[in-house]
């Protein structure tokens, strides 16, 4: 990290995100605290910030269910009803809509198209986690 912003002054923010991987995330939240701390005593011109993605990028994404039947394509129903956040497994809950509608989910594929439809004020309706990584992005 230190090398990177060396190499890159210009940086003036750095947001890393940390997936919970169905642990709990105030526990890393604890764990990412003691990180920050430690960064922050070394004097890099950037301190870095850090938010807990509740439990995986792709449950930000499948927030947005009109992002998601635009993926699937026309004629799609998709609607998702749940917390995603409570969902340890978010991609889980993708598989299976994109089966319903005779697709495979990919994550290497899939999550970038989810990205280019998805919008993030109905993501940040419905995910404490994303609002925290908006908040980040906005703050100075």
């Amino acid at each position: 990290m230190e090398a990177l912003l060396k190499q890159h002054q210009d940086i003036e923010k750095v947001i890393v995100c940390v997936d919970s991987e169905c642990t709990d995330p105030a526990e890393i939240q604890r764990e990412v605290s003691k990180v920050e701390r430690e960064l922050s005593r070394v004097g890099l011109p950037v301190v870095p910030r850090y938010v807990v993605v509740v439990h995986a990028l792709e449950g930000w994404l499948a927030t947005d269910s009109e992002a998601v039947r635009q993926v699937l394509g026309r004629g799609a129903e998709v609607r998702i009803e749940r917390n995603l956040e409570e969902i340890c497994k978010p991609s889980e809950l993708l598989e299976d809509i994109f089966a319903q509608h005779g697709k495979n989910f990919l994550k290497a594929r899939d999550d970038p198209l989810l990205a280019e439809y998805v919008d993030p004020e109905e993501i940040a309706e419905h995910s404490p986690s994303f609002r925290r990584f908006c908040q980040l992005v906005k703050d100075d």
